[in-house]
């Protein structure tokens, strides 16, 4: 897809082959187009409304428009300058080709060496803002506290889920070092809780747990 920075370096010249079949089919194709395909033209070829109305009433098209309407509308650009007698359709080749036709090897040249020395840019990594403990105001540890007594009232199936691992499984060492006295507190009630409703595995923990409280 050729862009605005090359079509708007397109001379303004007429290219027409025949003024005749340039302004019938012009006009043709520009009032079957869309308003917005009529916007993409004109902001493709950076050129203002009443230059297309030009073409349409004097026959006469720039390389600049006979691009920018080929590749919007999708027509042959040989059929708006009257050389081909078939719409047909357009492609970057055919463009490609019908600019080298009309001289712009240089520009052509210079703009792929262009996109080739372009270098995409890099995305910026968003980073991930770390406050300490020490740092936090009061209003965020009020929210912390709220935030504590609203776990107490969590539904069952929300503890539950926080056990990961069975109690006995867990080095006492490696316990303390991995959870934090809160968590410590929703474990144990996880255990109470299933106990209570009769899982064989929770009963057992529970009672483990009474003997180690009790030593």
């Amino acid at each position: 897809m050729l862009g605005a920075s090359l079509v708007q370096q397109l001379k303004q010249n007429n290219i027409s082959k025949e003024a005749d079949k340039t302004k019938q089919r012009f006009e043709e194709i520009w009032k079957a187009a869309s308003s917005s395909d009529k916007k993409a033209v004109e902001e493709l070829a950076g050129v203002a409304r009443a230059s297309m109305q030009r073409v349409y009433k004097m026959g006469s098209i720039s390389a600049k428009i006979v691009v920018a309407a080929s590749q919007v509308l999708k027509v042959n650009p040989y059929y708006l300058t009257g050389e081909a007698d078939e719409a047909g359709e357009s492609s970057d080749e055919i463009l490609l080709e019908f600019l080298e036709k009309l001289g712009y090897q240089e520009l052509l040249a210079k703009s792929e060496k262009e996109q080739k020395t372009r270098k995409p840019r890099k995305k910026r990594e968003s980073k991930v803002r770390q406050v300490s403990t020490s740092a936090t105001s009061p209003d965020s540890q009020n929210d912390d506290d709220a935030d504590e007594a609203s776990q107490a009232f969590e539904p069952i199936e929300e503890i539950i889920i926080i056990q990961e691992e069975p109690c006995e499984d867990i080095a006492p060492a490696l316990f303390f070092d991995e959870f934090d006295e809160e968590d410590i507190i929703l474990l144990l009630r996880s255990v109470k809780i299933r106990a209570k409703a009769g899982v064989a595995e929770a009963i057992k923990q529970s009672e483990e747990l009474r003997k180690i409280l009790i030593s």
